[in-house]
């Protein structure tokens, strides 16, 4: 097992020897948690097989050695499992070679979603209902449309497997994966509470065994509706259930929306009401010492037809479009697997983010 948890100090040895082998001034941002990059590696896409696995390790390798990126983000359910596999491989090789040690890096997954482990064969069907329902870690009652559930129990159970995946001591982040998009519509928004108040209090006690350093929310849908929508998520109050069960110290430090082009709710939308302030859900993010992420920058590329926007001399549309995210938030989590993807990305952290004002009109 890989030991150790990221640490601010860490992180910040790694800025440095980043910024002296060319990344750009303003690439590391200093947050709440400490030092993390604009960029981040998101490992959503793609198929459940070999060839995918390899890609995916290589890309965090590069990535992470190059001094681009020291944010991975993924989930157990993100190519069932394989996901977390490629990228605990791909951290091992990072920590045996010395190129860099585990605290430098913020290692990130999900729980919320049920899923298999494609590696073992078994149906996805079958498997849940082996492995989750009749060993009584997941109780049919507690799943919201079919697929999804933040039941204390599965909750421990989605950490210990992301653990095992990835052969880690420690999760860093583990982001309740899309709570109110699918517990809301079934159970109204305070059964969604409800059931979200629980999920908070099983990561605390997962906190304070160790097994975790912070959790987070992470959104599709919830922070860009109006807040009158029963799905929409009110993030003081999400801050306020981590607070009555762990007070100021709670570990409720993350928070991950899209943001892009077509998606600019999150900076965009005054959604949020926070000691009595309307706000954005970035400006709240903000207020509430949350660590802002953002997702989607490219819409899974559909945006790279579709956006008609004029890149910079010298800038791919990829990078242009993948700098309006990286303005405003404090780490922009771009999936890129390909080599020539994961080249753009490396060199895009050798160029300053914009200012949010270059984006005033997002």
């Amino acid at each position: 097992m890989i030991t150790g948890s990221y640490s601010p100090e860490s992180a910040r040895r790694f800025a440095e020897r980043a910024k002296a082998s060319g990344v750009a001034a303003g690439h590391f941002r200093e947050t709440a948690v400490g030092t993390v990059s604009s960029l981040g590696i998101g490992t959503y896409l793609g198929d459940p097989d070999d060839a995918t696995d390899s890609m995916v390790e290589e890309a965090v390798l590069r990535l992470v050695a190059s001094g681009a990126v020291n944010v991975i983000d993924t989930a157990i359910n993100y190519r069932f499992m394989r996901a977390e596999g490629a990228v605990g491989r791909a951290i091992r090789r990072l920590v045996e070679s010395e190129t860099v040690r585990r605290s430098e890096v913020l290692v990130c997954t999900k729980a919320g979603y049920l899923t298999h482990d494609s590696r073992e064969g078994v149906s996805f069907i079958d498997y849940v209902e082996e492995r989750l329902f009749r060993t009584g870690v997941v109780n049919p009652s507690e799943v919201a449309g079919g697929i999804h559930c933040i039941s204390p129990k599965y909750v421990e159970w989605s950490v210990a497997k992301s653990r095992a995946n990835m052969d880690l001591e420690v999760i860093d982040v583990v982001y309740l994966h899309n709570p109110m998009e699918h517990q809301a519509p079934v159970l109204g928004r305070e059964g969604a509470y409800r059931r979200l108040a629980d999920a908070i209090a099983k990561l605390e006690d997962l906190r304070s065994d160790g097994v975790i350093r912070w959790y987070g929310i992470a959104t599709w849908s919830s922070l860009r509706v109006d807040c009158g929508a029963e799905e929409h998520l009110d993030l003081q109050r999400a801050v306020e259930l981590a607070r009555s069960k762990a007070g100021r110290d709670h570990g409720l430090r993350f928070v991950q929306a899209p943001l892009n082009v077509r998606m600019k709710e999150a900076v965009a939308l005054r959604n949020q009401e926070v000691d009595g302030e309307t706000l954005t859900p970035l400006e709240a993010a903000r207020k509430l010492s949350l660590v802002f992420v953002t997702s989607a920058p490219l819409l899974q590329g559909r945006l790279l037809r579709a956006a008609g926007l004029r890149p910079p001399s010298g800038m791919t549309s990829a990078q242009h479009l993948i700098q309006m995210a990286r303005a405003w938030s404090d780490c922009t989590l771009v999936g890129a697997k390909r080599p020539e993807h994961v080249e753009e990305l490396v060199r895009l952290s050798r160029t300053a983010p914009d200012p949010p004002e270059a984006w005033r009109d997002p």
